[in-house]
């Protein structure tokens, strides 16, 4: 995070593209921020099965869940 402005790198990469219509360049520059970071699809899907309770859902709504988020509860 840039300090003396508190606006996340990410914020202004992906304003920029969608600003522009550059969604190549602001990917690009996206991946390159993240590094070896997880991706924000992988850090949510994590949170969200970790608060879930999978044994109180049924098992069709878990598969819906796991089919529209591209995860699975482990």
């Amino acid at each position: 995070m840039v300090r003396h402005t508190s606006i996340d790198p990410g914020h202004i990469v992906l304003n920029f593209a969608n600003h522009t219509g550059k969604w190549g360049v602001g990917n690009a520059a996206a991946k390159l921020l993240q590094g070896e970071n997880p991706s924000a699809s992988t850090v949510i899907n994590e949170a969200m099965w970790r608060e879930i309770d999978t044994e109180a859902l049924p098992p069709d709504t878990i598969e819906f869940l796991g089919r529209i988020t591209g995860s699975y509860s482990r």
